[in-house]
């Protein structure tokens, strides 16, 4: 038996320090994609992919691994969320910033990051495509309002409704009927 223990050990003080320096690497990783994100980038958009699927909708159990990044405590983080269903129960846990996940959890879903970044990169192109659509619809918006300004200027209909954009907050009253 202390053969076995001594193997153990042995064992033990060979695998521990890789096992530490491969997590202190993912960690730094993760730390560095985020800090790209949010400081160099300051993307914003949630995106997430699967990690990792374990079992089929035909197994008594299947466990779904999501790995995104989304808002976590009023922060975009490198997320990790669970949805595990036995039979006809479902547990969810998450979004849980992927730093605070188990060792276990953190080395299976770090080899899909880069597929995570390509998602994102993605989002961005989409949301590039809707931000030009917004940009002429502000520039009609204001040459609108440009052109009413000139036409009331020179003496044209003053009963006309006029256009504001307002840093007003709306009227408690409307805020309630836009809910």
């Amino acid at each position: 038996m202390s053969k076995k223990v001594r193997k153990a050990i042995e064992t033990l003080q060979e695998l521990s320090p890789k096992l530490n320096d491969t997590t202190s690497a993912a960690n730094d990783t993760v730390a560095k994609v985020e800090a790209f994100l949010n400081d160099q980038c300051s993307i914003g958009l949630p995106c997430w992919i699967l990690a990792e699927r374990i079992g089929s909708k035909e197994a008594p159990s299947e466990q779904h691994v999501w790995l995104g990044y989304d808002r976590v405590d009023g922060k975009f983080r490198v997320v990790v969320e669970q949805l595990i269903r036995h039979e006809d129960q479902e547990e969810h846990t998450g979004p849980k910033p992927w730093a605070s996940c188990s060792r276990d959890l953190k080395l299976n879903t770090l080899p899909k990051l880069p597929k995570l970044l390509e998602a994102i990169a993605e989002e961005a192109c989409k949301m590039a495509e809707k931000n030009d659509t917004a940009i002429s619809a502000i520039e009609t918006i204001l040459t609108a309002m440009s052109d009413e300004k000139d036409s009331e200027a020179k003496g044209g209909d003053k009963d006309k409704k006029k256009l504001k954009i307002s840093a007003e907050q709306p009227k408690e009253e409307e805020t309630a009927n836009a809910t």
